[in-house]
């Protein structure tokens, strides 16, 4: 009802969606932003100018699926649920105003999603619905100034076919549905026949994607550029991470002579990401019954604070979930603390009854041993630390600041990504020879001196060890610079 009564006499909002799954069960999230008054005592809420942007919780749902059509469908009913609450409401008698479902298209302004194919493909069946609604209404206009032959005479001009499509099931119907072709028709007609800004102004519609899924895209690319350039340039790759039944069959010959093995070698595993993930399962398992959680913990908590004076020790990043820049900070945290990892691993060793690893803890010493797998971790924890910690900070708004996706100063911090990623790709020791007195405006994107001091020293140490540390670092921040090119 208060969202019926808001949306009516607001200029206009934004709906924002995003959906997860709980138990195979996906769930639908809905909140919608606008400008509304304040309801402070004192106040004139009817004046416009004292009016503030805020976001409106609107509902958590179960869907059926994630398909585009589910998730249109969603909007729209949701819209009709708006519309009756407020329609039957005494906000509504008492405004003398009403609202219809259509009207939802009328005041929608844009639409923040992440950047999945079903997410564009709903904004797409939006956008079209709202050009729909608009030629409906300049139609109906249009209608107002015919008279009655010329109506009829523009009835005869719709197609048999257009009209059977309507599924008309009696006279009245048939009727609505001629009627609802022919202002479609009308309003395209005269939406045609405006200038390009009066289009713009009428069935404009905005697609604001997710930052958090900007900064995953833009990591992803940077990974897959890694991996093709170790083949391109011709240098030996990662190690192999194979599961268990992979790793067996891989280990029937030293060469991948036979089809199966062959095909264990192709389906398993390589690189920082995949040894990340390891890591995350090793030592943050979901299930408390497994992995190092509590041992980790006591380690890490009494060998930091010994050696590095470090008393807010944090569990590992939760890569081995879906969490927003956890494969970036558990890169850092392998990199930083690589001897510790090491250490732990080997006390866990010494420690079992029957001396050996299992073929998670045997995976994990692999990687945290493996030169081109560290190297990739360290470019990963690099493009962290220089763009996607800083640009996360500053689009989800410090201290719970609301921040505008169509701000000059984020608008402008998206424009220079690419070119600030291109930079560091084509001159990688910038990250390798920073000190602190430098001008970090080329270094972190934003200008600020590094968030992880620990971090840069590490990677300093280990550069003389890793001798295609700076071709992974091109790779990294070329391949984002693809990804930030695509999605912003």
């Amino acid at each position: 009802m208060q969202l019926g009564h808001e949306i009516t006499h607001s200029a206009g909002f934004g709906e924002s969606t995003d959906s997860t799954a709980h138990h195979k069960i996906t769930y639908k999230a809905r909140h919608v932003t606008l400008a509304v008054p304040s309801y402070e005592p004192g106040i004139d809420d009817s004046d416009m100018s004292t009016w503030t942007n805020h976001i409106r919780f609107v509902q958590v749902e179960p869907a059926l699926d994630h398909t585009a059509k589910t998730q249109f469908k969603g909007s729209k009913d949701l819209a009709s649920k708006i519309a009756m609450a407020y329609l039957e409401s005494p906000l509504s008698e008492r405004d003398g105003m009403k609202i219809e479902t259509n009207d939802w298209m009328h005041k929608e302004e844009f639409q923040n999603m992440d950047h999945a194919a079903d997410g564009k493909k709903k904004f797409k069946l939006t956008a079209e619905w709202k050009e729909e609604v608009i030629c409906e209404d300049l139609g109906e206009k249009a209608m107002d100034e015919m008279d009655a032959d010329e109506i009829m005479q523009a009835m005869l001009s719709i197609p048999q076919e257009d009209i059977d499509a309507a599924h008309a099931k009696n006279p009245n119907e048939l009727i609505s549905a001629a009627t609802k072709l022919l202002e479609r028709k009308l309003g395209k007609a005269v939406l045609d026949a405006l200038g390009e800004d009066e289009q713009k102004c009428l069935v404009g519609l905005l697609f604001a994607g997710c930052g958090g899924n900007k900064d995953l895209n833009s990591f992803k690319y940077g990974v897959l550029k890694m991996n093709r350039t170790w083949e391109t340039a011709g240098r030996p790759p990662p190690v192999l991470l194979a599961n268990k039944a992979n790793d067996t069959v891989i280990q029937l010959g030293e060469e991948a002579d036979s089809a199966a093995v062959q095909r264990a070698v192709d389906s398993s595993s390589r690189g920082g990401v995949k040894l990340v993930s390891l890591a995350g399962a090793l030592f943050n398992h979901k299930s408390e019954e497994q992995g190092y959680q509590d041992v980790h913990r006591m380690f890490m908590a009494k060998h930091k604070k010994e050696k590095h004076g470090i008393t807010n020790n944090k569990k590992f990043p939760d890569s081995s979930n879906t969490r927003y820049q956890s494969h970036s900070y558990g890169s850092a945290e392998l990199v930083t603390f690589l001897n510790l990892y090491n250490e732990l691993l080997e006390v866990t060793w010494d420690s079992k009854k029957q001396a050996g690893f299992n073929h998670l803890e045997q995976n994990v010493a692999k990687g945290l041993e493996d030169a081109p797998t560290l190297t990739e971790m360290v470019a990963m924890s690099l493009y962290g630390v220089s763009v996607l910690w800083p640009y996360l900070n500053i689009v989800c708004g410090a201290g719970g600041k609301v921040v505008n996706l169509l701000d000059p100063d984020i608008i402008d911090l998206h424009r220079r990504l690419p070119a600030f990623c291109d930079y560091i790709a084509e001159n990688p020791r910038l990250l390798l020879d920073a000190t602190a007195n430098d001008n970090f405006s080329k270094i972190t994107l934003d200008g600020e001196t590094w968030r992880d001091e620990m971090l840069i020293m590490s990677t300093q140490i280990l550069a003389s060890e890793l001798p295609d540390l700076e071709l992974m670092i091109s790779a990294m921040f070329s391949g984002s610079a693809d990804g930030w090119r695509q999605f912003t």
